[in-house]
């Protein structure tokens, strides 16, 4: 095999069905065998790695102490990869892709596992309620409520995580604007006093998209949970919905503290939290909702970007491939589906925002 600058590579053999790339020591595209060409051509072009690895500075140290790192390939590839580097025998770096299936089974397993005491724990609530004198003080019972809830908010999405490998295009056709619309209106009903105001302009026609109104409104709830947790005094939340050049157009305006610059690179990164100011106050929440948002983008070939001002506000926009209208009436959602189900994707996702179902 030959690499990109004409130098033959005695190790890279273009018979391999994985996918490999040889990189220079300063993280430089040298060469690609035909299977990462074909699987990951947007990892192969100019800068690519480069730039993935720039936006992880966490990374680059280990590599070059010798350590084999592993990063997640959401961004760059509606398949679920992951890039494995390690340090090349011939000089730079060897990178070996593969699909993210182990996380996945991983994942899975670990969201199911907890499901059977969360399940136990919700049903204890109420009967610890009934035992309780008329007179005593429901906060104690009410934090642990409110952490059960968010136990089930990363329970939850571990398991759209895990689903999303096998999700298919043809699965199910959801009206993005009534999820949309449905996932507001009950928002508004249930936020707590003092949360800010969420505005959002929606078409009055089907805006079909290739997922079902579950994934969506998880999505469209991660991201009014991500505006809702950075807002201040005076914040508010406007989301809009548009049809341009057929994709659907999903913005999330806030205005709340912004995300510094040095952090928004990673804001969608697995896990990843960090405090507003940089004073060192722990972060709050769990890092998961906008890798979702991020990974059923991807997975529906569509994209995701934030822009964000310190201290003014942020926008996340999130672009999905419309379908055509022949494919099926599109699922909808309206908010009486979310507010009678008291584990309902608002509840469960915005649950330290809003007034919880009463215990009893």
């Amino acid at each position: 095999m030959f690499n990109d600058l004409g130098q033959q590579e005695p190790t890279l053999d273009a018979a391999l069905h994985c996918p490999v790339l040889h990189l220079a020591p300063d993280f430089t595209l040298l060469g690609a065998n035909p299977a990462a060409r074909q699987q990951v051509p947007a990892l192969c072009k100019k800068g690519a790695v480069r730039s993935l690895l720039r936006a992880r500075p966490d990374l680059t140290q280990p590599l070059r102490e010798g350590q084999p790192v592993s990063v997640s390939l959401f961004q760059l590839t509606p398949n679920q990869l992951t890039l494995f580097l390690l340090p090349y025998q011939h000089g730079g770096y060897l990178g070996l892709l593969a699909p993210t299936s182990a996380e996945q089974t991983f994942s899975a397993g670990f969201a199911a596992q907890l499901r059977e005491p969360l399940t136990e724990a919700f049903a204890l609530l109420p009967l610890l309620a009934n035992q309780m004198d008329p007179a005593s003080d429901y906060c104690a019972l009410d934090r642990l409520n409110l952490c059960c809830y968010r136990m089930l908010r990363s329970t939850r999405l571990l398991s759209q995580f895990s689903s999303l490998h096998s999700l298919s295009p043809v699965d199910a056709v959801s009206d993005f604007a009534a999820v949309t619309r449905g996932v507001c209106v009950a928002a508004q009903n249930v936020l707590l006093p003092g949360q800010p105001p969420i505005e959002y302009d929606l078409p009055g026609t089907a805006v079909p998209v290739a997922t079902s109104p579950d994934a969506l409104s998880t999505m469209v709830t991660a991201l009014l949970e991500n505006a809702l947790r950075f807002s201040r005094d005076g914040n508010l939340i406007q989301l809009s919905l548009q049809m341009v050049q057929g994709h659907a157009l999903l913005r999330v305006t806030d205005s709340g503290c912004g995300i510094r610059p040095e952090i928004l690179p990673h804001i969608f990164d697995p896990f990843f939290s960090a405090d507003c100011y940089g004073d060192g106050a722990p972060a709050p929440g769990a890092g998961l909702g906008l890798t979702f948002v991020r990974a059923l983008a991807g997975k529906l070939g569509g994209t995701v970007s934030a822009e964000s001002r310190f201290g003014e506000g942020t926008q996340i926009a999130v672009s999905l491939p419309l379908v055509p209208k022949s494919t099926g009436q599109p699922q909808g959602s309206s908010a009486a589906d979310y507010l009678t189900n008291r584990y309902s994707v608002v509840f469960v996702q915005l649950c330290e925002f809003c007034r919880l179902p009463d215990i009893g």
